[in-house]
């Protein structure tokens, strides 16, 4: 499985950030090829003060190959670039279960 972790920061425009994500980001990337789920943090992140995220975003693919095709798309290039102009640190990454 591959992740793929959307990480915006404290400074986002929150309002912007969920705008994005629930309007337009949602939808896309769920019909997306390959794509087991998606989630986005829920309130405000936990583990203590100064924390330089404000918002986390994930989706789990089947495969490397599924995440790289949804990334190269129209509408991925389209969301790439809206979320790194919101300031998102984007990590993508094969799991491992045990």
């Amino acid at each position: 499985m591959v992740k793929v972790l959307f990480l915006f920061p404290a400074t986002a425009d929150t309002s912007a950030v969920d705008a994005f994500l629930k309007d337009k980001w949602a939808a896309g990337v769920k019909a997306q090829r390959g794509v087991r789920s998606v989630s986005v943090s829920a309130g405000a992140l936990m583990g203590g003060r100064g924390l330089p995220y404000g918002r986390v975003a994930e989706v789990t693919f089947d495969a490397l190959g599924d995440a790289m095709a949804a990334r190269e798309s129209q509408s991925g290039q389209t969301a790439d670039r809206v979320m790194r102009d919101l300031g998102a640190t984007i990590l993508m990454f094969e799991t491992l279960e045990f």
